[in-house]
C-alpha cells in the first residue's frame, strides 16, 4: 500500500511539474509578443513639443512626419524634460521609437561630436550666403504658359514617370518633401529660374496620391509669374497636392484638407508659414538656422531611398542620418 501511495505521489508530481512548466511556457510566450522592439532611427533636432492629455507630439526639423508619445503607459518625463531644454540651440537627439511607427519609446542627448558635426553646416538668416540672389537667373517668369511649361517638365521627372536615380518622390508625400523641393529648385534653375521656398507648419492634414497624410509642416518652391494682366503674382509648385501651379493661398488650404477629417468635432489649429531663399535644404523655425544642400548630395539621398516606396505609410526605412543631417 505504501508503495501504491508513493507511486500516486509521484505521479501527481510529475503532473504538476509539467502544468508549471507549460504555464511558464505560456506566459514567457506572451510576454515575448507584448514586447515591442526598440530601434534608434536618427539624430533629429526637435523644434516643438506639444502635450495634450495622454500624448505628446515632438516636432522635428529633419522630417514633417509628427512623432508622439503615449504618455497613458510612460510619462516619459525626462524625455520631455530634454526634448524642451534642446529646443531651438541646434542640438540633434538620439530618437528611438517602437520598430515601423512613429511612437517614441526615448530620446538621449547626442555626443559633443554629434552636436559639432550637426552644426558645422548651418547657416543664419544674416549670413552673406542668404543674401546672394543668382544674377545669372531669371526672377520672374514671363507668362503662366511659361511656367507651365517648367511645371510639366518637373511632373515628367517624377517617379511615376520616370524611375531613374534623383527622379521627384510626389508617389509618396509622407516624407521628404524638403528634398523634393530642393530638386525642383535644381531644374528651376537649370532652365535659367530663380526660386524661394515656402514653410508651412502647424497640424496638417493633406490629400496625396488618393490618401491622406499628416504633417507637422510642409515644403515647396515658390516662384514669382506675370499674369495676363501683367501683374506679378506668387505662385506655388507642388505635384504631390496639385496638377498646376497654385496661389500660396490654395497650397496652404491644400494642406488642411477637410476631407482628410473624419472627427466632425475636428478643428484645424492656426498655422504660422515663411518665405525663405531657395538655396535652403531645411529650416529650424525656433533657432531660425538653415541647413545647404548645395551639391544635392542629402537631396539625391533622401530621394533614392523614398523612390520605390508609395501611398501614405510611415516610411520604411527612413533615410539615413547624412541625409538628413
Amino acid at each position: 500500500m505504501k508503495k501504491h501511495y508513493a507511486n500516486l505521489r509521484w505521479l501527481l508530481g510529475c503532473i504538476f511539474m509539467l502544468w508549471l512548466l507549460n504555464s511558464c511556457s505560456s506566459e514567457t510566450a506572451y510576454v515575448r509578443e507584448d514586447v515591442k522592439e526598440v530601434e534608434e532611427i536618427a539624430k533629429f533636432a526637435p523644434f516643438n513639443i506639444t502635450i495634450d492629455h495622454a500624448k505628446a507630439r515632438v516636432s522635428f526639423v529633419q522630417t514633417p512626419i509628427p512623432f508622439e508619445m503615449d504618455l497613458s503607459t510612460d510619462k516619459h518625463t525626462s524625455d520631455i524634460r530634454l526634448i524642451e531644454e534642446v529646443i531651438g540651440k541646434d542640438i540633434p537627439l538620439k530618437v528611438f521609437v517602437y520598430k515601423g511607427t512613429n511612437q517614441i519609446a526615448k530620446v538621449l542627448l547626442g555626443t559633443e561630436q554629434d552636436i559639432l558635426d550637426y552644426r558645422k553646416d548651418l547657416v543664419s538668416i544674416d549670413s552673406d550666403i542668404m543674401n546672394r540672389p543668382d544674377p545669372s537667373l531669371i526672377s520672374i517668369f514671363p507668362d503662366e504658359a511659361t511656367l507651365m511649361s517648367v511645371f510639366n517638365m518637373i511632373v515628367n521627372n517624377s517617379c511615376s514617370n520616370n524611375n531613374q536615380a534623383g527622379c521627384l518622390t510626389f508617389q509618396f508625400a509622407t516624407d521628404g518633401c524638403n528634398a523634393r523641393a530642393h530638386k525642383m529648385k535644381q531644374i528651376l534653375n537649370s532652365n535659367g529660374y530663380n526660386c524661394q521656398k515656402h514653410y508651412i507648419f502647424g497640424d496638417l492634414l493633406a490629400s496625396a496620391n488618393s490618401c491622406c497624410t499628416q504633417w507637422i509642416y510642409h515644403t515647396a518652391p515658390l516662384v514669382l509669374v506675370r499674369n495676363s494682366n501683367n501683374v506679378v503674382e506668387e505662385r506655388i509648385i507642388d505635384p504631390s497636392l496639385f496638377s498646376a501651379p497654385v496661389t500660396p493661398e490654395v497650397w496652404r488650404a491644400g494642406c488642411q484638407n477637410s476631407v482628410c477629417v473624419f472627427n466632425p468635432n475636428f478643428e484645424f489649429g492656426p498655422t504660422s508659414y515663411k518665405t525663405v531663399p531657395g538655396i535652403v535644404f531645411n529650416y529650424d523655425p525656433m533657432s531660425m538656422s538653415f541647413r545647404l544642400d548645395s551639391d544635392y548630395f542629402r537631396t539625391d539621398c533622401t530621394l533614392g531611398v523614398y523612390q520605390n516606396q508609395s501611398g501614405c505609410s510611415f516610411p520604411n526605412p527612413l533615410p539615413p542620418e547624412n541625409c538628413q543631417n
